[in-house]
């Protein structure tokens, strides 16, 4: 084995690692994404001056809009509060209004003396003969159900036509007359019945007593019966029973059945809105107060109440500029997340309004004509009102539309409303938007300014940067001279001279690595195959490997009475030449060598064994020492020895770098070739076997004895 205390591949670095190509610098730099290359200093310079301006600007902006934008936000919502509280305020004095005056227009002598009258006629009054009956049934063919129809509201003539003999009675006195728009001037119908008597006397007071309190209808229902004995407008539900009638399951019949007994004295109710046929298949609502005789509940007074009249609470009559609104709106909201007043969208553009909302909802407003009953509004804003809370802030709106809005809960008792203002966040926030436009144009006149400026500025200051970054380039480039003109006696000029001075001192240390590097890898090389050491000097790989190799042992012979002379060293060196060079054409590699003895694999990192390549090696290796011996007149020979089998190999460091084979084929052709004659190339059985029929002939070798005491199975390889 031959070893030497070689410096590792850490310490032999060459030259082209310490001193990298500037052109392969500069490909690396081209490959990098285009902001992390390097800049012209003129062009940062000029950047850096226009970034500076534009930083200034846009702080400065920054800062006034997040101030602009929190005092916006702050009076919006402020205002909106006051809006939004001022409109919740108006709905409940409002309605506490109405109950009030329904209330005390209840407990007046004549209402309930004329609720007594007309329950008295309503009992009285005869049925229709059947050619009247088929009258009023033709009349409910041609106007009311096609009313009905076009509302979507599916009924029959059986469904809506009074159930009580007085009740068709009555309406086709009253309500069934040609001339509908008169109806509530029909004073005496002309029958000659009890209840025209009564009706005659009593009408035009119900009639004014409905006018002054702005009634769109005014109901007189009869506690006992549950019969309307007296409608103001003479509508469909005139002559109707409450409680088991056409529209026994209304909001109005459920207030006057159920929850009139309930209340106190002296309260009225209020039943919320909802779609009522009778009044046109629209949203209406009621103002129900008891009509009392003494203490006794003898009927009811029930006062229509419609969603234009909401309106005019919450839009202040269409005034939004004067609300403090401007493009907002005001509308209220029920429990069931429906409106109950009309939005603005709806009131200014309808066909617009629709574009807005969903189909499902546009069909429903388009069928009632309001989106009233028919559009949700499930906001965030509408849920923590509903919950008792008040909002104030941004979110969506019905309709898509991003806005600010505040809501609270409406204090009315008997409903769950709530009050909505909102106005759109683009309108809200306007007076930010045209701020932001004003510095939109300071920063076009101010960054031309600054970008000329910060040119002529970098351009001066970057002038003497130029023969220095070209002198940088030049030395970078392997020039060790670089030429460069007197910059002046700045620190650029510093530099320069300085770059000169170290240009010479990397020249004098490249000449010196160079020298280095060389040596360090003739000394790895002398030591390693040549496959283990990189063109940069480095161990390239640690030449670990398990193949299936043929190992050839060498042995150099010289007699022992010829004397040792400098001919003879030169003689032994150049049969060492000769098997390195034999080596390489027959694509061996050397483990190890010494003066008389070396080792050789063949097959390493390859599918074959190497059989036949080592075959032919020993024998040309034979034949050229053999010439080269003749040549000079001196009795030198070989002796080989070849095995194949499984052979490890590695490189070894312990002190000294090695390396190394193990392995049976590399012991028994060091044992083998020890046995060998002069001349004589001895092939073990696994190699004779490997070489096949590759055209070496072998002959019988003397029997030989191993170290572990059985026969050796070896040929000779023929001449």
């Amino acid at each position: 084995m031959s070893d030497t205390a070689a410096p590792t591949a850490s310490e032999g670095t060459s030259v082209d690692e310490r001193v990298p190509d500037f052109s392969e610098v500069e490909a690396e730099l081209r490959r990098l994404p285009f902001w992390r290359r390097p800049r012209k200093l003129r062009r940062q310079l000029s950047r850096t001056l226009v970034g500076v301006a534009l930083l200034s600007v846009l702080l400065v902006a920054g800062l006034n809009i997040v101030a602009a934008l929190n005092l916006l936000n702050d009076g919006t919502e402020n205002q909106l509060t006051g809006i939004g509280q001022n409109r919740a305020l108006s709905i409940e004095r409002g309605v506490d209004r109405s109950l009030a005056l329904t209330s005390a227009t209840a407990t007046d002598l004549g209402v309930a003396t004329a609720l007594t009258e007309f329950a008295d006629a309503f009992e009285r009054t005869p049925a229709l003969d059947d050619d009247e009956l088929d009258e009023l049934r033709d009349w409910y063919e041609t106007m009311v159900i096609p009313a009905l129809a076009e509302a979507d509201i599916t009924a029959t003539v059986d469904d809506v036509l009074p159930s009580t003999d007085a009740g068709r009675y009555l309406q086709y006195q009253y309500t069934a007359v040609p001339d509908l728009a008169r109806r509530d001037d029909v004073d005496d119908a002309g029958d000659g019945s009890l209840y025209s008597d009564v009706h005659a006397r009593l009408h035009p007071f119900l009639r004014d007593l409905a006018e002054d309190i702005r009634a769109d209808d005014l109901l007189l229902i009869d506690a006992a019966s549950g019969n309307v004995v007296y409608s103001d407008k003479k509508r469909i539900d005139f002559g109707t029973n409450v409680a088991d009638g056409p529209y026994g399951d209304s909001t109005l019949a459920t207030t006057v059945t159920e929850r009139l007994r309930r209340a106190r004295v002296g309260d009225a109710l209020l039943a919320d809105f909802e779609i009522y046929i009778p009044g046109g298949g629209r949203p209406v609502a009621f103002f129900i107060a008891a009509i009392r005789a003494d203490t006794e509940l003898v009927g009811a007074l029930a006062v229509e109440f419609t969603v234009e009249a909401l309106d005019q609470i919450t839009t202040a009559g269409g005034a939004w500029e004067e609300l403090g609104l401007g493009s907002g709106e005001s509308y209220v909201v029920g429990s069931d997340y429906l409106l109950r007043s009309t939005p603005r969208g709806w009131l200014e553009d309808p066909e617009g309004y629709l574009d807005r909302v969903d189909g499902e909802t546009a069909e429903a407003i388009e069928r009632f004509d309001t989106p009233v009953l028919a559009q949700s509004v499930r906001t965030e804003a509408v849920e923590a009102a509903l919950d008792g809370d008040e909002f104030a802030g941004t979110t969506t709106n019905a309709v898509g539309t991003d806005t600010f809005a505040f809501a609270a809960p409406i204090e009315v008792p008997g409903v769950e409303w709530v009050m909505v203002a909102e106005v759109p966040l683009r309108d809200a926030r306007q007076p930010l938007f045209d701020y932001a436009t004003r510095m939109l144009i300071v920063l076009v006149l101010v960054l031309p300014i600054a970008a000329i400026l910060g040119w002529w500025l970098a351009r001066r200051s970057t002038r003497p940067v130029k023969p220095v970054v070209d002198a940088a380039t030049a030395v970078a480039g392997g020039e060790r001279d670089p030429d460069l003109p007197d910059l002046g006696r700045d620190e650029i000029s510093d530099l320069g001279r300085r770059l000169r001075v170290f240009a010479a001192e990397l020249a004098k240390q490249e000449a010196e690595l160079d020298r280095e590097f060389e040596e360090t890898r003739g000394l790895l090389l002398s030591v390693l195959p040549p496959r283990l050491v990189g063109a940069t000097g480095e161990l390239a790989d640690d030449g670990t490997a398990v193949d299936h190799a043929t190992a050839i042992g060498l042995a150099v012979t010289v007699p022992s009475d010829h004397d040792a002379d400098d001919r003879l060293a030169d003689l032994l060196a150049g049969v060492g030449a000769i098997a390195d060079r034999l080596a390489d054409e027959h694509g061996l590699e050397r483990v190890r060598a010494a003066a008389d003895r070396s080792l050789f694999l063949a097959g390493m990192r390859r599918d074959a064994s190497g059989a036949s390549e080592a075959l032919s090696f020993a024998r040309d290796l034979v034949e050229e020492v053999s010439r080269t011996s003749a040549r000079e007149g001196l009795e030198v020979t070989v002796q080989i020895a070849l095995s194949t089998g499984p052979v490890a190999t590695g490189v070894l460091h312990s002190g000294a770098m090695t390396f190394s084979a193990w392995g049976d084929p590399v012991r028994r052709a060091l044992a083998i070739v020890s046995l060998a004659r002069p001349g004589e190339i001895l092939v073990d059985e696994s190699t004779r076997v490997e070489a096949g029929t590759s055209g070496f002939e072998f002959e019988a070798a003397a029997e030989v004895i191993g170290i572990d005491g059985q026969p050796m199975g070896l040929v000779r390889l023929a001449p």
